[in-house]
Formats: structure tokens, C-alpha cells, sequence
């Protein structure tokens, strides 16, 4: 089965599997099964930009598929009956792993017969060489053909067609000079055949489909291992989710219908289909498979919970707050796809290479006949000469070089849950020098805790929690999470009256209660100062609770510091990276962090253009920088770094320009993602000298006319089938032990 035997999809199909990007912008993603070289990509992306409503495509070589941005005005079928046009039989990206599964055994099956028949075709063929007599080659001449012509046609329909679509529509591609290639050799057999000759060329055609289609089956498999992370991450989402009206009364929706303000019920063993907020219920979720955390997390009502965990324990009704579109799950599927599919310096140079490669091959097979006729005479051996350079010029490997180790590399990564946003970020991982770190949310959890030296009773505390019940800032959150020392106190249901709560923007919460005004806040501002009190570290990480401005309890806050932060740290460092640490916060709270993960150079209340101003000078020394940040005020520095790393907790502007967001929460990510950018880039510099000193060596000798089409075939296909060889050496990161398995290895040595 190929693509072309499948429908096309419709307007509303079309409409209602794409992501809604603003009131006026639609982004649909198709799978191109047809795409097979950097060529495509050029010709797609060309065509699609050309359409009146168009605004972005994206062709993805690794997924094969293409992603377009287009005005809600313009008929989507418009970019569909683009691409049939071309060639490309575009499918729905739901429908992509069934026809991957059907283009497979098409693969299988063709490869079957090619071999069977190069097998064949090729003990005929030595028995003629074996010496025959001319009535025996001639009837084993036309054997072969009788074998070698429908096996060819079968086989080869794959280059046939996409060689066929791209004449038609004006263009190249790599399979036009393949196809040339194999009807010359074949023509020129069949001639052969008819004039008696005592050598023909079917061995050399139904060979070369044969190491063709290992070298396309191979890279299929290839890509399908790759592109793992998506399929894995897709099957986190279910189908549908029952959908609660306000009735009380339920209805079983499909998961894309589902928009914000619903209210949905999440059975025990069911996966949350979308982002939402807990209404009623109280379960443990297990969202392993989304953030790395394999220890349940219990959930209640007001707390967030994102799609793709899993419920344990009892039903949640959920209030949907994004649509499946715009889940957290969708967002690092969408994150894959453009890691997979971005292009940096080398995949653009070998991309060129590859548009240009088609005249370039066909005026080099042309410059070896005119001069082998010219020196010769010989009309055959001329041909002959010609369908060996068309043959053994094939850049196959180069068009592999780089698309293939990036996507090896984001399958290595994602399996220790880092997302390759932009794969260009590998080919620059030998320029960085520098690691830039943020402090609060990156070095540390983001999340403050009440430190031991807080000073305050339990009937305070009760009171402090009751200003904070509504309120969403971290400092309220973590005095929410303490808990009353004296049950008895808690049974006496001992609560003031507290009335007028208010918020105050940057000081605090302010209330009245029958014995007067309590602020819970800055220092300063909950002593009633109406002047700023000389500036101090400790106001910056403490609340203190007032009453008629008398302090009746302080809480201290310090933050935890990321999981296996100090490792990362000191893994960077052994690796002889120069780390800084930039944050907004105090110079205490900043120099206490940086002493206890031993970093030297550290800044403190930066603002976001100090930190921008920062990574652009370490840049002005020619020190490639990695920024690794989290918040809105780390945006401009990720931008201008040579790389940059975010948690998938990060602010919306920081995740977006991220060029790695890592979805657990150790820190190792940032070690982890610097060795598989490392082996990248090592990896795509052997592959192009793999491919440019193939062409460098077997360009001449094709053209001195010492191979034949069958040794160029096998050369050609083994040069592609080694770059491929060679990327899949990319090495998964090496686990660092937690505290609990050092723990637990040391008492197995002892």
C-alpha cells in the first residue's frame, strides 16, 4: 500500500485536527510519506510558502512530515492539492504510524524480490562469465532480463514515482538520476541482449534496487526509532474524556473537543487528557512518564494537574483549563517536531549540497560520455562509463549526515527526559565555554520552605494561614504547607474573626480583626512605616506578622536547591567548563548558594538586561555561552546565548526560546545534554568527511571507467548504510546514583 491509495483529507478534517495559533492563524501538521531527501524539503517548503495565506512551513526530514502555519480565510485543501501536485501524498498525523507499519512491509516485500531476483540474475550471470557458449549466454542473457525487468518495476516503483512526481511538476530530486540510472543500465542490456553481445549490465540494475532498498529500509527503521519520543508522548493522551454538563449528566467527547471552563471526570486508571484544576477529589497521580517523578503525588481541589499523568487512587473532577492543543503534553510534542526538524549550519550546507546535486551529477555522467566517446569511439563502453558516475555520485550520505545523528541524539536524550527543541543547538555545542546559571527555579526547586529559625506559635501560625488561604504567592504557599504543633488547638476550632482581607501589591496581606490591624509582609511595610526601612538582605527571604504593628511571629524562608544540583555542578566543572551564577536575589542569598555549590563567580540582583549584558560579553571573549534559566527576566539572556536550557516548568517566553527544556527535575539535564552535543557534533563531522571522501574517491574512479554499474551500486549504498552506521553511535548520558543508591551501594561493598 502507498500513500497515493489514501483519501484526501477534507477541509473539515483538515480544520479540525489543526491548532488554533491566534483568531486569525491556523497550524496544521500532515505526514509526508513520500519526503525521502533534503531535496523535498527545498520543494515543499518552496511550493507552500508560495500559496496566498500561507505564513510558515516546516518540513521535517526526520518524521517526514511538514508543518503549516495558514490564515483561517484560505481553504486548507489549497496546501493539499499543492503537494499532490509535487508529488506528496499527504496524510493525516494520526494515521501516520498505521501507514509507517504499511510502508514497511512494502519495503520488506520489495526488498524480497529484488533480492531473490539480484540472486538469480547474478549465478546466470557467472555462469556466462564462467565461460558458456554463445547459445547458452544468449538464452541466459534473456533469462535475466525475463527476471530482472518486472523485478525492477516492482522494486524500484518507490524512485520511479517520486523521480516521476518531480519531473512532473518541474523540479529534481535525488531519485530522478537513480531512475535514469537504472532504466540506462537496464536499456543497455536489453540492446545488448538483442545484438548478441557477451556482456550485459541486468545484475548491475536489479542489484543496485536491492542496496537501495536497504538503505531506504534501514533509515525507515531508522527514523522510526528516532521518532519514539512522539509516539510515546501520543500515546499518553487519550482518545476521550467524559465531559460532566451542568445538568450533572455525562457525555463521552474525543479529547480535541475538549475547551477551557469544562468539567470533566477522571476515572481511577485513566490518564488526565487535558491540563486542568482539580474540583472535587482527592487522588495520587503518578506523572512518571511526563516529568521524571516516579513517587505518586497526592492532588486536591485547587491544585493543577497536567495532562498525560495518571490517576491511582480515586475519581477527580477536573475544570479543563487548556485544550488538548495547548496541553502541556501537546506543547513538548510540538517541542520534539521542531527539535527533530531545526536546521543549523551543517544540515543547511549538506541541504544546498543536495538541491544542487541532481544537475551537478547529470553534467558530470554527461562529461564522462562525451569523453569517453570522444577518446573511444566506443558508444558502449562510453554508457557504460556514464551510468557508473550517475550510480556511484548519488550524495545519499550526505543528505544523511546530519538529519540522522540529530535524530538519534534527540531519542538519546529524550530518554533521559530532555526535549531537543532545536537540533542547530548540536552543531555549536564545541563553541560553549561558559555555563551561565539562574538561581531561584533553576539552581533551586523555586519552591521556599519555612526555615528552622522562624519564630512563631501555633495560634500565630493559624492566623497567618488564615490571611493566606487565597493568595498564590510562593511565600503564602509554603506557610499554607506548616503544620499546628497542639491538636488540641486545632480541635478547639481556636479561629479569629478576620475580615477586609486585601492584598498589597509587592509588601504583603493586610486584614482587621477584633483586636486590630494585622499585616503579613515586608518588614517595613507590616511595622507601619511610611518610610523604607535601610535596605537588608533578610527582608528579601522572610514575612513577619504584625498586630497594631507589634511583630508576633516571623517566618524565615530558604530554597532547596534542584535535585542533584551539586552533581551537575561538579560534572560541568570536571569537564572544564567556566560556570556563573547570575540571579536577582541578595547578595547573602546569592553568595551563600554559590559557596555551597562551589561556583566562584557569581552576580547578584541582576536585572534582565544585566544578565543579557553578561552572556553578550562573555560572547565578546569568544567564550560560547549555555544559558540555563527559567523565568521571564532570563528570556533575553537564553536568546542571545550560543544554546540555552529550560526546565518544563519555565516561564511560557523562556520554554519557547529554550533550545533543550528538560521535563524532570534533576539538574543532571544540563551535563546530560552538553555529552550528547558533544558526540553530535563529532559525529556530523566524521559523517561529512565519511560522504565528501566517498565522492572525493569514487568520482575519479568512475570516471576513469574502472568500476562497473554493479560495483557503484554497492558502492553507493554501502556509503549511506555507513553514515547511518556511524550515527547510531550517539551514547545515551550514564546515570549519576541519587543519595539513597550511593547509600545503597555502599553497604553492598562493604
Amino acid at each position: 500500500m502507498n500513500a497515493a491509495n489514501n483519501s484526501i483529507p477534507s477541509g473539515e478534517e483538515l480544520r479540525l485536527v489543526s491548532k488554533t495559533l491566534s483568531e486569525t492563524l491556523q497550524s496544521t501538521e500532515l505526514s509526508l510519506p513520500d519526503m525521502h531527501c533534503g531535496a523535498c524539503i527545498g520543494r515543499i517548503e518552496n511550493a507552500l510558502i508560495k500559496l496566498d495565506g500561507v505564513h510558515k512551513v516546516r518540513a521535517n526530514l526526520t518524521n517526514k512530515s511538514v508543518s503549516i502555519n495558514w490564515s483561517n480565510d484560505m481553504d486548507p485543501q489549497q496546501f493539499v492539492q499543492r503537494l499532490h501536485e509535487l508529488g506528496f501524498h499527504p496524510i493525516l498525523s494520526a494515521e501516520q504510524q498505521q501507514h509507517s507499519d504499511l510502508q514497511l512491509n512494502a519495503y520488506i516485500r520489495a526488498l524480497a524480490v529484488s533480492g531473490f531476483a539480484a540472486g538469480n540474475v547474478m549465478l546466470l550471470s557467472v555462469s556466462v562469465w564462467a565461460g558458456a557458449d554463445q547459445t547458452t549466454k544468449l538464452w541466459f542473457h534473456w533469462l535475466s532480463a525475463l527476471i530482472t525487468i518486472p523485478a525492477v518495476i516492482y522494486a524500484g516503483r518507490f524512485f520511479f514515482r517520486s523521480a516521476f512526481h518531480a519531473v512532473r511538476s518541474g523540479k529534481t530530486n535525488m531519485d530522478v538520476p537513480i531512475s535514469v540510472g537504472i532504466v540506462l543500465a537496464c536499456s543497455l542490456s536489453v540492446y545488448d541482449t538483442v545484438m548478441h553481445a557477451d556482456r550485459v549490465y541486468f545484475e548491475a540494475a536489479i542489484t543496485l534496487v536491492f542496496f537501495l532498498l536497504i538503505g531506504r529500509t534501514v533509515d525507515h527503521l531508522v527514523r522510526e526509532k528516532a521518532s519514539k519520543a512522539i509516539s510515546g508522548l501520543q500515546a499518553l493522551e487519550p482518545a476521550g474524556a467524559y465531559r460532566i454538563k451542568p445538568d450533572g449528566s455525562k457525555s463521552f467527547v474525543r479529547v480535541n473537543a475538549l475547551v477551557p471552563g469544562d468539567v470533566i471526570l477522571v476515572d481511577v486508571g485513566s490518564r488526565i487528557p487535558a491540563d486542568g484544576t482539580v474540583l472535587s477529589g482527592v487522588s495520587d497521580i503518578n506523572s512518571e512518564l511526563v516529568d521524571g517523578e516516579s513517587v505518586p503525588k497526592t492532588v486536591s481541589p485547587n491544585q493543577s494537574v497536567l495532562s498525560g499523568t495518571l490517576n491511582l487512587s480515586a475519581p477527580l473532577e477536573i475544570t479543563v483549563t487548556a485544550s488538548a492543543a495547548d496541553s502541556f503534553l501537546a506543547s513538548i510534542q510540538q517541542l520534539v517536531r521542531y527539535g527533530e526538524g531545526s536546521k543549523g549550519p551543517y544540515r543547511k550546507i549538506a541541504d544546498k549540497v543536495s538541491s544542487l546535486y541532481t544537475p551537478f551529477v547529470h553534467g558530470a555522467a554527461l562529461l564522462a560520455f562525451l569523453g569517453w566517446y570522444f577518446v573511444s569511439g566506443d558508444l558502449h563502453r562510453s554508457l557504460s562509463v556514464a551510468i557508473s558516475v550517475l550510480i556511484i555520485t548519488c550524495p545519499c550520505a550526505l543528505a544523511l549526515a546530519v538529519p540522522m545523528v540529530q535524530a538519534i541524539a534527540s531519542q538519546r536524550l529524550f530518554a533521559v527526559g530532555v526535549v531537543m527543541k532545536n537540533g542547530a543547538a548540536l552543531e555549536k555545542a564545541n563553541l560553549i565555554k561558559t555555563i551561565v546559571f539562574d538561581k531561584t527555579g533553576t539552581i533551586t526547586d523555586g519552591l521556599p520552605v519555612v526555615s528552622a529559625a522562624s519564630e512563631y506559635s501555633d495560634s500565630m501560625l493559624m492566623l497567618a494561614q488564615q490571611l493566606t488561604q487565597h493568595s498564590e504567592h510562593p511565600y503564602a504557599k509554603a506557610i499554607q504547607t506548616l503544620q499546628v504543633s497542639d491538636p488540641d488547638l486545632v480541635a478547639a476550632d481556636n479561629l479569629r474573626a478576620v475580615n477586609h482581607i486585601k492584598d498589597v501589591p509587592g509588601m504583603g496581606i493586610e486584614a482587621t480583626t477584633d483586636q486590630g490591624v494585622v499585616r503579613l509582609g515586608k518588614r517595613s511595610w507590616a511595622l507601619g512605616h511610611t518610610f523604607a526601612l535601610p535596605h537588608t538582605d533578610i527582608e528579601q527571604s522572610e514575612s513577619v506578622l504584625t498586630m497594631n504593628a507589634d511583630i508576633v511571629a516571623e517566618f524565615k524562608f530558604e530554597h532547596r536547591f534542584r535535585a542533584q544540583a551539586k552533581q551537575a555542578v561538579d560534572r560541568c566543572q570536571d569537564q572544564g567548563f567556566e560556570l556563573v551564577l547570575l540571579s536577582g536575589d541578595t547578595h547573602a542569598t546569592v553568595r551563600s548558594t554559590a559557596a555551597q555549590l562551589s561556583i566562584a563567580n557569581w552576580f547578584a540582583q541582576c536585572m534582565p538586561e544585566q544578565k543579557l549584558q553578561k552572556v553578550l560579553s562573555y560572547a565578546e571573549q569568544g567564550k560560547g555561552v549555555l544559558m540555563v534559566g527559567d523565568g521571564l527576566n532570563d528570556a533575553g539572556a537564553m536568546a542571545a546565548a550560543t544554546a540555552s536550557v529550560a526546565p518544563a516548568n519555565a516561564a511560557g517566553v523562556s520554554r519557547t526560546v529554550a533550545d533543550f527544556v528538560f521535563l524532570r527535575p534533576s539538574l543532571m539535564a544540563v551535563p546530560d545534554v552538553l555529552s550528547v552535543a558533544n558526540q553530535a557534533h563529532s559525529l556530523i563531522k566524521q559523517n561529512f568527511s565519511i560522504a565528501l571522501l566517498y565522492n572525493a574517491v569514487a568520482l575519479p574512479i568512475a570516471f576513469a571507467g574502472l568500476v562497473t554499474p554493479l560495483v557503484a551500486a554497492i558502492a553507493m549504498s554501502t556509503s549511506s548504510v555507513l553514515v547511518v552506521a556511524n550515527a547510531m553511535r550517539v551514547q545515551s548520558p550514564k546515570p549519576v546514583l541519587n543519595t539513597r543508591q550511593s547509600m545503597q551501594a555502599l553497604e553492598v561493598t562493604a
